[in-house]
C-alpha cells in the first residue's frame, strides 16, 4: 500500500541522510548518507539496512530490530523498549527532519546547527505528523531523553 511517508530526509549535526521504506514493504528500511558537511568519516552513498525498523530520536536516526510477533499479533517495538544489543546503527544527533531533500541540504549549509534546531521545528513536526504512530517501519521515540523536543 502506497503511503506519503515512505521516506524523509534527516539533517544531523554533520551529515544528511535519506531514510526510506520500500514501496511494497518487501525489504528492510534504509538509511543512506547523501551529503557530508562535518568531520564524519562515513562516505557519501553508504547505505545501512541492518535493522527491520527505523527509530527517530533527537540523538540520531537508528536502524534496529524492532519487529515482534506473538501468536497471531504483529507489532513494532519502540526503540526505547528494545535492548541496546538490537540497536544496530545510528546517525549523529538530529538538527531537523524534512520531506524534501533540497530543504535538508539547505539546512546542512547553515552555521551552528544544534540538536532539535528550532529553525526547522515546523518542517520536523510535519515529518513526524506524516510518519504518525502506526507506521510499519518508522517509530518516533516518546522517551523524555530521546524524543525530538524544542525549547523555543
Amino acid at each position: 500500500m502506497a503511503r506519503l511517508n515512505q521516506f524523509f530526509v534527516a539533517t544531523t549535526l554533520g551529515s544528511v541522510y535519506k531514510v526510506a521504506s520500500s514501496p511494497d514493504d518487501s525489504s528492510n528500511p534504509t538509511i543512506e548518507k547523501i551529503a557530508n558537511f562535518g568531520k564524519n568519516k562515513i562516505p557519501v552513498g553508504e547505505v545501512h539496512n541492518e535493522g527491520d525498523t527505523i527509530g527517530i530520536t533527537k540523538l540520531g536516526v537508528h536502524s534496529y530490530r524492532g519487529r515482534r510477533s506473538r501468536g497471531n499479533k504483529n507489532w513494532v517495538e519502540l526503540l526505547e523498549n528494545v535492548k541496546v544489543l538490537y540497536w544496530l546503527w545510528r546517525t549523529e544527533g538530529v538538527a531537523g527532519l524534512f520531506l524534501q531533500e533540497k530543504d535538508a541540504l539547505e539546512c546542512g549549509k547553515k552555521k551552528n546547527l544544534k540538536l532539535c534546531d528550532p529553525r526547522w521545528k515546523e518542517q520536523t513536526m510535519q515529518v513526524l505528523t506524516e510518519v504518525g504512530d502506526g507506521h510499519p517501519f518508522f517509530t518516533i521515540s516518546q522517551h523524555d531523553i530521546l524524543k525530538l523536543s524544542y525549547t523555543s
